[in-house]
């Protein structure tokens, strides 16, 4: 919009390994690189909530071992999930792309982005403990 003249080519991943791959390590690799630089102001809200969603998945999941009511928790949070990202699949999918395969996209993204993040931060702690 900016520079009309400047072309683009995107290259899509090409099926949903390559995508959870690539996703996991922009999680992992976010966390890290903002621990490693001493940097946070590169990484806004939206980079965090994958890994707050699949966190809040995992302790609820956990807890409920616990606690069994927690279950119900666990099954709202993903409900919600599957629910808004289902309604944002109608609305954008197309004659391209059905809308299964659009919801598995956000899925795969959303939940490797946040296993990513989240390992990143295990081993960012690793390394704050290890050095101290």
């Amino acid at each position: 919009y900016i520079i009309p003249d400047i072309k683009v080519i995107y290259y899509a991943r090409e099926n949903f390994k390559g995508l959870s791959k690539n996703n996991y390590s922009n999680g992992l690799w976010n966390i890290l690189t903002a621990y490693y630089t001493s940097v946070l102001t590169s990484l806004s809200l939206r980079h965090f909530i994958p890994l707050f969603f699949v966190a809040s998945l995992l302790m609820t999941l956990r807890f409920s071992v616990i606690y069994f009511n927690a279950i119900y928790l666990f099954v709202m949070i993903l409900f919600t999930y599957l629910l808004t990202m289902l309604m944002r699949s109608i609305y954008i999918s197309n004659k391209d792309s059905s809308v299964l395969y659009v919801l598995l996209s956000f899925f795969v993204l959303h939940f490797s982005y946040g296993i990513g993040s989240l390992v990143g931060l295990i081993k960012t702690v690793k390394l704050v403990l290890t050095w101290h």
